[in-house]
């Protein structure tokens, strides 16, 4: 029943925060079918995915993936990792591997094709400031130039580019969220939803008024301090 030789101890808990949190993103509207994809790292040599091609209303823990993290960018996996996985891991894996990679604060990923955002992302336009809650990801939603879905050309732009930042747009595809924890990167995907869809309607309305930089550091600093420790709320 066990999906790798020697099961890490997180392991059971985090197979099933996945398949929580695909009820999550399909219950937000953020995922449909079987769009889009999770991960969550488990150690520094390795990290769980959801398969490939898998309706997310039926996927339960065993169907998770294990995946080796490699040291450097393309070599081998690191302590000589063994997976036996009963799925096929998801063909975004080699994006995901990649961020894990370049960042070794980022404990989970989420992958969406949410609809406002993907609109920017198909126009090739970034997210900018229009609200403050950005802050937490950087003082845009940068755009990665279009690449095939599965591609290293992908993976490699991706991860140069979430090096400064907690989101991004993917040209004619979707959008990635990362953070400390599932609970933080699922965060982050609804939050940027939320800006492209504000930033719509705040240009039908009128100018949008972009926050500078200096704005958002302040609000980053009060973020610090604020409440009982969760800079995700207000």
């Amino acid at each position: 029943m066990g999906v790798i030789r020697v099961q890490h101890p997180r392991e059971t808990q985090l197979r099933q925060q996945l398949v929580e949190y695909t009820r999550k993103l399909q219950d937000s509207g953020l995922i449909l079918g079987t769009a889009g994809n999770l991960s969550a790292r488990v150690t520094d040599g390795h990290f769980l995915i959801t398969p490939t091609g898998l309706p997310y209303d039926t996927m339960v823990a065993d169907d998770i993936c294990a995946v080796g993290i490699p040291e450097r960018q393309h070599s081998e996996p690191i302590d000589a990792f063994e997976a036996v996985n009963l799925r096929k891991p998801s063909s975004e894996t080699p994006m995901h591997t990649q961020i894990y990679v370049e960042r070794a604060d980022v404990r989970a990923i989420v992958h969406t094709h949410s609809l406002y955002a993907t609109a920017f992302a198909s126009a090739g336009r970034a997210i900018e400031a229009v609200h403050y809650v950005i802050a937490t990801m950087g003082n845009t939603i940068p755009v990665v130039p279009y690449f095939t879905y599965g591609s290293q050309e992908l993976a490699d732009a991706v991860g140069e580019a979430i090096r400064t930042c907690n989101g991004l747009l993917l040209q004619n595809h979707g959008v990635i969220a990362v953070g400390k924890d599932l609970d933080e990167a699922f965060y982050h995907a609804q939050t940027i939803e939320y800006l492209a869809h504000l930033m719509s309607v705040t240009q039908a309305v009128g100018e949008p008024q972009i926050l500078t930089p200096g704005q958002l550091d302040d609000v980053r600093s009060r973020f610090r301090g604020y409440g009982q420790g969760d800079t995700r709320k207000k």
